[in-house]
């Protein structure tokens, strides 16, 4: 499995973990060397990727954006590796969904005709 750490600003760091079959992002802020500040997880289910977890872990910094930064590096690295779609059914931790669903639009995912559960982001252009 691939492991990068990533300088994102002077306060923010990546901890980049992916290989064919998941991908994991946790964004840490200097400050704070323990627990990850926000996750994003993605796993290959071999005509798709699954999106299984983004979580910004304390309450009072949701909505700053961290978890889209998370969940934009995920993104780039699933790009990286595939050219296969990314799917998620909002829901889940406080399930606030429609809130959940506002998220995942915000960052590009698209709804599915006759689909109301699941979005779907599909990464651009080919690879390189």
């Amino acid at each position: 499995m691939a492991v990068e750490i990533v300088a994102l600003s002077d306060e923010l760091r990546a901890l980049d973990r992916y290989n064919e079959d998941e991908v994991s992002i946790s964004i840490h802020r200097l400050d704070s060397r323990v627990f990850a500040a926000a996750i994003a997880q993605a796993d290959n289910h071999g005509d798709r990727w699954w999106v299984s977890r983004v979580l910004v872990r304390n309450p009072d910094k949701r909505g700053q954006g961290l978890g889209s930064i998370a969940l934009q590096r995920m993104l780039a690295v699933i790009a990286g590796l595939s050219r296969l779609p990314v799917y998620v059914a909002p829901g889940g931790y406080e399930d606030n969904t429609e809130q959940q669903f506002r998220f995942y639009l915000k960052n590009g995912f698209q709804r599915i005709e006759n689909d109301s559960k699941n979005l779907v982001w599909n990464p651009p252009g080919p690879i390189a």
